[in-house]
């Protein structure tokens, strides 16, 4: 009797074990799969925190606002183009002391308008070559005496020849980037009390006063001053004052759709004979306050 019983008890006890087995391999699976879980989430939090920059100045909603690095984007164009972002906000800065307007031009404001209408700051295209802006004569003038402060401060040049200078133009770049370059193209314009029409000289483009003046205040640059609470030291950057009929004017009415090549630039219209002007009319139509905005740029800087 007893040596039926015992294998029936071994058979049960085998059972018993092997139930005991299944149930503590699918509690070891799953502490393992909620460890994954956690490592993943701690590499994730880990690039988030390596490939996004920190914006302190302002915030939006009282929380840093983050530009994260696109994955294609070599880390140092990454670095050099927020570095330029820290440079214009220092030009800004001294700028903003005597009111002068840095403006959103050419490729920069056709990229902000095409892609930064819900940003709280200027769009910025991390594939582009430069990062391009306008300011009136005097004002270019005054950029180009900053070399020596941007230099020490930042490590970067303001470069001209004579010729650039003649036309007000200037590139601020960095020397010791051989690859991967990236500059911000300074452009002055010429503008006149008694003249419809406002010169770009370093392009050679015309365009109609009434497409850009009276310049506008539109967004802050990126800055990492998380400690200023001085609005004069909080400038923004300017826009045209009809950004729209001003770029169907420069690139032509398909503006909206990205494109490649040299047809691209902004004096290609100029070059095959469509003006940058007049095609089409801009609206003349302006507010109590837009008059009285345009009358003093008129008299303090053209």
């Amino acid at each position: 009797m007893f040596n039926r019983i015992r294998p029936r008890r071994l058979f049960i006890g085998l059972i018993v074990v092997t139930i005991l087995l299944v149930l503590k391999t699918q509690e070891i699976h799953q502490i393992v799969e909620h460890t994954k879980e956690a490592l993943s989430s701690m590499k994730e939090e880990n690039v988030s925190h390596n490939t996004t920059f920190s914006t302190l100045n302002p915030t939006k909603d009282g929380k840093a606002v983050r530009y994260k690095k696109p994955p294609s984007l070599k880390s140092e164009k990454y670095e050099k183009v927020l570095q330029a972002q820290e440079i214009l906000a220092y030009i800004m800065t001294k700028l903003n002391d005597i009111d002068a307007p840095v403006i959103l031009m050419y490729g920069t404001m056709l990229h902000e308008f095409r892609n930064g209408t819900d940003e709280p700051f200027v769009s910025l295209n991390f594939q582009d070559k430069d990062f391009d802006i306008a300011v009136f004569p005097e004002h270019y003038r005054s950029i180009l005496s900053f070399q020596d402060e941007i230099q020490a401060k930042f490590g970067w040049k303001i470069g001209y020849t004579e010729d650039m200078k003649n036309r007000s133009m200037a590139a601020i770049y960095n020397p010791e980037m051989k690859k991967w370059k990236y500059q911000i193209d300074v452009y002055g314009f010429r503008c006149s009390k008694t003249n419809d029409l406002i010169l770009f000289p370093w392009d050679n483009i015309t365009i109609a006063r009434n497409s850009f003046l009276p310049v506008r205040k539109h967004k802050p640059p990126i800055s990492s001053n998380e400690n200023s609470t001085d609005n004069k030291s909080n400038p923004v950057f300017y826009i045209p004052h009809n950004p729209p009929c001003l770029l169907n004017n420069i690139y032509g009415s398909d503006y909206m759709t990205p494109k490649t090549g040299r047809s691209t630039q902004a004096k290609w219209g100029t070059k095959h004979g469509r003006p940058a002007h007049g095609n089409p009319e801009c609206d003349s139509t302006l507010t109590t306050s837009e008059q009285q905005d345009l009358e003093r740029q008129l008299a303090l800087f053209c």
